[in-house]
């Protein structure tokens, strides 16, 4: 296990590449980081965040088939935690992404973006959960999925989850699977636009609530 620790009052001016299939990552408090986790490999993550921290975490899955697992313990007031992830899946590949963000302490923020492409005979997965202890009053935790799929055959599941113990909290989960949307191609055609740009454009707006670090240079066909 690799364990890297973001100093008290550290605000880490370059994003941190995870290297490693398991990793632990301590947010000291006041700390403010970016990471970035792009591996060919299933990995496990835990993160525990202290008070005033504020964190990015960028994910992508786009290897042949891969389990990604991250688990958020926000430990102390006013933790902050962002979570961005993107899945592509291409022939017969096989993505899954297990997200646990644990409210353990008032006053903390959680927001998780997942974003999935899935094409030709692929499949994706993403269970996401939100836990909220019964001291967390005033969380407020976000967890949007959202998946396109670009051929018949390819399949996506998505399994929110919300298990809250405490009233004072604002917490929301969404999810949907669907295709590109007819009616937009429609009019990007009858613009003269080639097919092809057509669907590119389409996926690039379906994108747009990713961050540059995880949505340059992708082929998703």
């Amino acid at each position: 296990m690799k364990v890297i620790t973001i100093p008290d009052n550290c605000i880490m001016a370059d994003p941190i590449y995870l290297d490693s299939h398991n990793t632990t990552i301590n947010c000291g408090k006041n700390s403010q980081a970016t990471i970035i986790e792009n591996l060919p490999q299933n990995n496990n993550t835990t993160a525990n965040v202290h008070c005033n921290a504020n964190i990015k975490h960028y994910i992508l899955q786009n290897s042949k088939s891969q389990t990604t697992k991250l688990q958020v313990n926000l430990l102390a007031e006013q933790a902050n935690y962002t979570i961005q992830a993107l899945q592509i899946g291409k022939q017969n590949s096989n993505q899954e992404l297990y997200l646990d963000i644990q409210h353990q302490a008032p006053n903390c923020q959680s927001s998780s973006t997942i974003r999935g492409i899935f094409n030709d005979k692929s499949t994706g997965l993403c269970t996401g959960k939100i836990y909220v202890a019964p001291n967390a009053h005033d969380s407020i935790a976000a967890l949007e999925n959202k998946n396109l799929l670009l051929s018949k055959t390819a399949r996506a599941k998505s399994r929110p989850q919300l298990e809250i113990y405490n009233d004072a909290v604002k917490c929301s989960h969404g999810a949907t699977v669907g295709s590109l949307d007819y009616l937009a191609m429609f009019y990007l055609l009858s613009r003269g636009i080639p097919e092809k740009t057509a669907r590119e454009i389409l996926i690039r707006s379906f994108l747009a609530p990713l961050s540059d670090y995880i949505t340059q240079e992708l082929n998703y066909e």
